[in-house]
């Protein structure tokens, strides 16, 4: 292989990587990826670093992650801080570290690395391997959030629903939703159903609560059943009530299995049949889509 094609199959091995697809290397290129590590080249060390982290084409091994990422990172390579960072504040590494994994977090972030803003936002909110600040945790999600970081907008809604900026909230939550954020499609059902921080709408709430419980929040499933059973935001129907009380129960929701029982009295046999079918294909969808 020329010179450059070991940089080519690692620019595809990290872009692959990102996307949760397995990109396996030749052993001779990964040969020659490690004889460029082991050179200094800073690329090289991080690809090494991020493939043992994550046991793709090489065991998982947080040694050996550890031992290429940190030479990277110390080059002031953005994502190897990142790695870096997650590796030494994992609770199942042995070495874990977190007043070094914050350094690495923080120098991460200020090199602007959407997931290390996060990541810092959420060790200044645990006061893991920092001091607790909820000023610093809420300045380090929003600059995540303003660039489009799911977990980040819910976050900053989270905030912004306990300050009751109902409004901003609900702006928050609209934004990770629409990236099919489940926890903050069931807060936006909430939000459109008691008419919070938006114009009330009951169908728009039914619309967001079959999303999150498609995703299986299971308050999401047991508002969706109690809507059926009213006919508010949905069309009246027994059998689609029975069925998404029937998923919230399977999660332990104990209110959701009572309101399923008392149902059933209601409900004919064979109705009972097709509900518990239903709540089946439903389940198994749930496990298609994660």
């Amino acid at each position: 292989m020329e010179d450059g094609g070991w940089i080519r199959i690692a620019i595809l091995y990290s872009l692959f990587s990102i996307l949760v697809f397995p990109l396996p290397l030749p052993g001779a290129d990964l040969q020659q990826l490690k004889s460029h590590a082991e050179a200094g080249d800073a690329q090289s060390q991080f690809i090494l670093g991020q493939m043992f982290y994550e046991g793709r084409t090489v065991a998982k091994d947080y040694k050996q992650a550890e031992k290429w990422l940190r030479p990277a990172a110390e080059k002031n390579l953005p994502l190897a801080q990142l790695f870096l960072g997650k590796i030494l504040s994992s609770q199942t590494y042995d070495s874990q570290d977190d007043i070094e994994a914050f350094k690495w977090m923080r120098k991460a972030a200020e090199n602007d690395v959407t997931e290390a803003q996060f990541s810092l936002g959420a060790m200044f909110e645990k006061g893991q391997g920092v001091e607790r600040d909820s000023a610093e945790a809420a300045k380090w999600y929003r600059k995540a959030a303003d660039k489009k970081h799911a977990e980040a907008q819910f976050k900053v809604g989270e905030a912004c629903l306990s300050a009751t900026n109902y409004v901003e909230a609900a702006k928050w939550f609209q934004k990770a939703a629409a990236q099919n954020h489940a926890r903050a499609q069931f807060k936006l059902g909430n939000f459109y159903y008691d008419g919070t921080g938006v114009t009330q709408d009951p169908i728009i709430a039914a619309r967001w609560f079959r999303k999150a419980g498609e995703q299986g929040v299971s308050e999401a499933q047991f508002n969706l059943g109690l809507m059926y059973v009213k006919g508010v935001g949905v069309k009246k129907n027994l059998v689609e009530s029975y069925a998404w009380f029937t998923l919230a129960s399977r999660s332990g929701s104990r209110i959701a299995l009572d309101n399923r029982e008392a149902l059933a009295e209601k409900l004919m046999p064979e109705q009972i049949v097709e509900a518990h079918n239903l709540a089946d294909k439903l389940a198994e969808n749930m496990k298609i889509q994660n």
